[in-house]
């Protein structure tokens, strides 16, 4: 396994759908703009699957053109379509995101990033109860 933080802006709508066996699940292209040379600009594009409570958590709170960074797994497959032309997709299985910034709304991203963890924690996350006596 490979695994790969990227920094971009989401590059499509989002939507919410679940598997047969009922887990959440969320897709999404990932733009990441590179620099070549001295002033000229090129975006990679990335595919980026998001799961279960995270899913839920981008679903409701981002959106097309928000910054965020993607911390997952790489892989990469090729596939052939249907006019014969053998084409390579790069795709990202999401651990963690990170919200950075939501387009064109300014300070919303933190208001935005403490909802979603307080949403986590209230509908994903066990309880362990008392955490004082964990090992540090």
């Amino acid at each position: 396994m490979t695994i790969c933080v990227l920094t971009g802006n989401i590059a499509t709508g989002l939507s919410l759908s679940k598997t047969a066996n009922g887990n959440s699940m969320c897709r999404f292209s990932l733009a990441v703009n590179s620099k070549i040379g001295e002033e000229e600009k090129k975006a990679d594009f990335y595919n980026v699957t998001v799961w279960r409570g995270l899913a839920e958590i981008v679903t409701r709170y981002l959106g097309k053109g928000d910054k965020v960074m993607v911390v997952g797994s790489f892989s990469s497959r090729t596939y052939t379509d249907k006019d014969g032309v053998v084409h390579q997709a790069v795709e990202i299985a999401a651990e963690k995101i990170e919200f950075l910034n939501k387009a064109g709304r300014g300070n919303e991203t933190k208001e935005n990033q403490a909802r979603a963890e307080k949403f986590a924690e209230e509908n994903f996350l066990p309880d362990y109860g008392d955490s004082s006596d964990f090992p540090i």
